[in-house]
């Protein structure tokens, strides 16, 4: 299956301006001075889906929450940092190395402080990786360098990481069938998440590389009675797949043959444009 991409992305311009040498001041020695520059950060987000054609996620996801570039995580990393100190004729010299670590709940929180030249990792979170329900996870995530009397630029494009299962039906299968109800299935284990095929189903999003399914049942129309709730329940299982970061998993169930039969299409994306299909014969 060829991975695409139901993206949620948020383009987060990240300018970092060098301070270059400074020293204590006045006419002080400048062997304490330090050489660093700042991260200075600002974001614009978007909610365009990508998928066989685009669309908005807002659309398949009522209420969707779509985070604020200031209401990020943001965690700041660099490796073997350098330590620079100014001697008094103005040269440079490396007093230590270190690894740099720090994380501001939001990006809002974020007071640019002075960072020591070096190549850093920029990385803006939102939400859980490990969390099964309705929203997504979001995260995105850059290499930046400060150098010395230098300014430079990135972008960090923030999309969905996790994945969003759905179940969909077809006119003829929700004109035939009735009292859909259909549990998903994480790990072998049902959840408390159920798809009904009404209005209120939205995706539900899980970690990448789990393994989900649906299991559940509908009625066929009574024979015997105008209720529909008296006809012959039928028990569907759809196999499990597993979960791809930033793809929307869909169960699309169809009935074909005045309901004899029903068909089940995964439409995610693949190599040629072909489907995988689970058949249910006779039910």
């Amino acid at each position: 299956m060829k991975r695409f991409f139901e993206n949620i992305f948020s383009l987060v311009f990240v300018a970092v301006s060098v301070v270059g040498c400074s020293d204590n001041g006045a006419g002080e020695k400048t062997d304490t001075a330090h050489c660093q520059g700042r991260l200075a950060i600002s974001g614009i987000s978007s909610a365009t889906v990508v998928s066989r054609a685009e669309l908005d996620l807002a659309q398949v996801c009522p209420g969707l929450k779509v985070p604020a570039p200031a209401e990020l995580k943001l965690t700041l990393t660099g490796k073997d940092i350098v330590e620079l100190e100014a001697t008094e004729g103005g040269e440079l010299k490396e007093v230590g190395r270190f690894d740099y670590d720090a994380t501001y709940p939001m990006l809002a929180d974020y007071d640019k402080p002075a960072l020591f030249p070096g190549k850093y990792t920029v990385t803006l979170e939102y939400g859980d990786p490990e969390a099964v329900g309705p929203e997504p996870y979001y995260k995105g995530e850059v290499q930046a360098a400060v150098e010395i009397a230098e300014d430079n630029y990135c972008r960090v494009p923030v999309t969905v990481r996790n994945a969003g299962v759905r179940v969909t039906a077809t006119d003829n299968f929700r004109n035939y069938f009735s009292d859909a109800r259909f549990k998903l299935v994480i790990d072998g284990k049902e959840s408390e998440y159920v798809f009904t095929l009404g209005a209120e189903d939205r995706p539900i999003f899980v970690p990448a590389g789990m393994k989900v399914g649906v299991k559940g049942s509908v009625r066929r129309p009574s024979q015997t009675s105008a209720d529909d709730s008296e006809g012959e329940q039928l028990d569907i299982e759809v196999p499990a797949r597993v979960t791809v970061a930033g793809t929307l998993h869909t169960f699309a169930f169809t009935a074909e043959a005045g309901g004899a039969g029903l068909k089940v299409e995964f439409l995610d994306p693949e190599e040629g444009g072909s489907f995988d299909e689970e058949l249910n014969d006779g039910a």
